[in-house]
């Protein structure tokens, strides 16, 4: 795993900075190294320094190689700077209580010599050509840390009235002011060290365009001089040939055909006894893993994207997960959202900062700090004035893979690292993933889908990023929701965690929506979150609105096709019930106690609609030779409806036998020629 000394001095170098390891927790360089003259910008490189010193500090350059001149306040020895009247600048915190005051190099033909006898006065030293500065975040043994004071100030120009006391004339004799130390003066290098230290230094004679044969006739020389006890010919060889398989002035490999491989390979074994074991980190608890690629995959116009917006917002604002859920990242971090189906300006602008406003209870100030952090990349389906018609669209569709501003994977997966560790990302939604493929990718071939999902799953690794990859449903139906994952099966075997967007079917939840896991090769699977996307004020114009998700608290402790089958029987239920709320479908006993409750409640609601007027103690007596009781006509228990029946006809006053208890005279009230509606006697009457 990639110590986190290691990562910034990656980041370091993808800004363009020369970095070279220090001691563990020290400011001295590491044994058998060359110091600052071993600073370097190379990946390949600075892996192999801190490979051998993994809590190594890093270190940068002063001068001409990194382009900064630094200003070292001691208070320790009495340093002031603040009577030298320095603009704002970039700024560093020392652990002894000081700082490092960053300044651009004059530049060319100019340098600025490194300085500790106070010419800017006591206990302010100057770092210039020779010189070295820690960089944070490294850490001292004796307590403290190296922090940036203000990162967001870039480095300023040197103040003109200090021109005349730092800056002087280069002297090229002495190449730019550095004084390269002589090999007879140089550390030995001790058995451990021999293969780490040489393939560094044949990396940077091979940066130089060296060959193989000078390579190791230079590495001869320095294994005959320094190395104790020497390698053999045969090592020295092994490294001059591998180290020359990289063009002169790169780190990448050269392109090789699988047949015919350029030099012959051999495999990198680890013992397991020399992997340690690392605890899994999680962004969100179970559903999104730090240094995994994963996978979020939906029916369109199910509110992924939505989903994946809340997310990348949450974290770029420190602002915690649903419902309280774990989140390993300790605060905020930059995320990158990477799309082609949403316009930044009217659709992804206006969400995050809807999301931002509502997730900050309408904080302002905290929701620029966080737009600040979240970054947009527009991918290369894209055109000012729509995807051109007819003839034209295979030409530009041919044209867009050539499109350097657009990112085709795994093409550009160097770029998209060193856009991450430049801008400190951590959280890459790449929504959706089939939109940064190349246009003749057959997805119905594993090797070719792995082709694009393996790089992907390297760099997460890599940078530590948590990567969301979004993917659609097909059409497809009753089947596991993990095979409804679109473009290939292979898109749900190389992530590690597949979360899925389930609509709710139940009658009255329609607008509720389930974020349910479908595969989990990390640990166990999480509950199911429920959210729904209301509409929200437009940040920018009062009278629009936007979208926004709303959690609804409610969650489910099952995997989603679980989740899934058991919305099914319920829905399917709720439908039943609904169609047939007295079970009138159901066994005969069901039937006659339903129907007595049907009549019960029917009764009741004609008496008090006015349309039977009896009293209460008559419909009492009523239901009472009807065999069911005043608690049963409710349909709480049993009854008989046969009683009941007997009862249903009577002579009314008006001499008809068709009188019903709930019809009231069938012959009066169809044809309407008696006049005993209103006025007939009896116990009961029609009215």
């Amino acid at each position: 795993m990639t110590s986190q000394y290691e990562k910034e001095a990656l980041r370091y170098a993808a800004r363009g900075i020369p970095v070279f390891p220090l001691a563990a927790g020290t400011k001295v360089p590491t044994k058998n190294s060359h110091g600052h003259l071993d600073a370097s910008k190379n990946e390949f490189v600075l892996r192999v320094y801190w490979e051998d010193e993994p809590r190594g500090n890093v270190g940068m350059p002063t001068g001409v190689k990194s382009g900064l001149i630094i200003i070292d306040e001691d208070p320790r020895k009495g340093g002031d700077a603040s009577s030298l009247n320095l603009p704002p600048t970039l700024t560093v915190s020392t652990p002894q209580g000081g700082r490092h005051f960053y300044f651009k190099h004059p530049g060319a033909g100019l340098k600025v010599p490194c300085d500790t006898t106070g010419k800017l006065g006591p206990g302010i030293d100057v770092k210039g050509e020779g010189g070295y500065a820690v960089l944070p975040p490294s850490r001292l043994s004796a307590g403290g840390k190296y922090a940036w004071v203000n990162a967001a100030v870039p480095p300023a120009d040197i103040p003109p009235h200090l021109w005349p006391t730092l800056v002087v004339k280069d002297d090229p004799e002495h190449h730019n002011g550095v004084h390269p130390t002589p090999a007879e003066d140089a550390e030995p290098i001790r058995d451990g060290q021999r293969n780490t230290t040489l393939a560094s230094l044949a990396g940077t004679m091979r940066k130089r365009g060296m060959t193989a044969k000078e390579i190791e006739a230079a590495l001869s020389v320095v294994i005959a001089e320094r190395c104790q006890p020497p390698l053999s010919e045969r090592d020295v060889a092994k490294i001059a040939k591998s180290v020359s398989r990289y063009p002169p002035g790169s780190t990448e490999p050269p392109p090789t055909s699988d047949s015919q491989p350029a030099t012959p390979r051999s495999l990198v074994l680890r013992s397991v006894a020399d992997v340690k074991a690392e605890r899994i980190e999680w962004v969100f608890d179970g559903h999104i893993a730090l240094g995994e690629l994963n996978v979020l995959a939906g029916s369109g116009g199910a509110g992924k994207t939505m989903v994946a917006i809340e997310m990348v917002v949450r974290l770029a604002g420190g602002l915690g997960m649903p419902n309280g859920a774990r989140c390993d990242l300790p605060g905020p971090v930059g995320g990158l959202y990477l799309t082609t189906e949403n316009h930044p300006n009217k659709v992804l602008r206006p969400r995050m900062e809807a999301a931002a406003l509502r997730l900050t209870q309408g904080d302002v100030v905290a929701t620029v700090a966080l737009m600040r952090r979240l970054y947009i990349h527009r991918g290369v389906f894209t055109w000012p004035n729509g995807l051109p018609a007819g003839a034209d669209a295979a030409a530009a569709l041919a044209d867009m893979q050539d499109d350097p501003d657009g990112l085709i994977l795994p093409r550009d997966i160097a770029l998209l690292k060193q856009a991450v560790l430049a801008h400190g990302i951590q959280f890459v939604v790449v929504d959706p993933v089939i939109s940064f493929t190349p246009a003749d990718l057959d997805v119905l071939n594993p090797a070719g889908m792995r082709h694009i999902l393996d790089p992907l799953v390297t760099f997460a690794q890599e940078t530590n990023c948590a990567v969301w990859a979004v993917v659609h449903f097909t059409k497809a139906v009753g089947t596991s929701v993990v095979l409804r994952v679109s473009m290939s099966r292979q898109m749900t075997d190389a992530p590690r965690a597949v979360s899925v967007v389930l609509e709710d079917p139940r009658p009255e939840c329609e607008a509720i929506r389930w974020l349910a896991m479908a595969k989990n090769n990390l640990g166990a699977r999480p509950p199911a979150y429920g959210y729904r996307v209301v509409s929200a004020v437009h940040p920018a114009f009062e009278d629009e609105t936007t979208a926004v998700v709303e959690w609804t608290g409610e969650t489910r402790p099952a995997g989603a096709d679980t989740l899934e089958r058991e919305l099914e029987e319920e829905a399917a239920s709720l439908r039943k019930q609904m169609s047939d709320p007295y079970g009138a479908s159901g066994a005969r006993g069901v039937r006659t106690q339903n129907a007595v409750t049907y009549l019960g409640e029917k009764l009741h609601e004609m008496r008090d609609n006015g349309d039977l007027v009896v009293t209460s103690e008559e419909l009492d007596k009523w239901c009472q030779d009807g065999q069911f009781s005043k608690e049963k006509r409710r349909g709480h228990g049993r009854a008989n409806i046969w009683g009941l029946r007997r009862r249903r006809t009577a002579k009314a006053a008006c001499g008809h036998r068709t009188w019903t208890a709930w019809n009231g005279c069938a012959t009066c009230h169809r044809k309407r020629t008696c006049g005993h509606r209103a006025g007939a006697t009896g116990t009961q009457r029609w009215t």
